[in-house]
């Protein structure tokens, strides 16, 4: 019985440490720097595409920031709610809609934002870059279609 529980001790902080030497998830700005930089060398892009590019890219990141920043206070108020002897499901409800509603608000202004961008970038792909993007937009449906 020793025997085995220290194996099993070993497997367990064996497990624990390969888990810790895993690469973290990279942060959603961190993303999309990678995604730029991958469109980047793929497409070829020109000067001014990269611009264009970057500039959309950089208007991504801004927006994600502030939709990060926006969830602390729900978080907290929602926090709030769970310590609570017992759970106001009314209030719940209410902050749910009002946070649904918001998010609509700030998807809208998002759209509002980054379609010119993505439109003044992809405007000024050639065909054969468009035809590139087409088909990394197919395999990255193919992926998430696997998962």
């Amino acid at each position: 019985m020793k025997r085995f529980s220290l194996v099993l001790v070993s497997l367990v902080a064996l497990a624990a440490f390969l888990t810790s030497c895993q690469p973290h998830p990279p942060k959603p700005g961190q993303m999309i720097d990678m995604a730029a930089r991958h469109i980047k060398a793929e497409l070829s892009l020109n000067d001014a595409q990269n611009a264009k590019l970057q500039d959309l890219a950089a208007a991504a990141k801004d927006l994600m920031q502030k939709h990060a920043e926006a969830q602390d206070p729900i978080r907290a108020q929602m926090e709030a709610l769970l310590s609570a002897p017992t759970l106001d499901t009314d209030q719940v409800r209410a902050l749910i809609h009002d946070r649904e509603a918001a998010f609509q608000k700030d998807f809208d202004a998002a759209l509002d934002t980054l379609l010119p961008k993505l439109a003044a970038f992809t405007d000024s792909l050639t065909p054969d870059q468009k035809k590139k993007v087409i088909s990394f937009m197919d395999k990255m449906g193919q992926r998430w279609d696997k998962r």
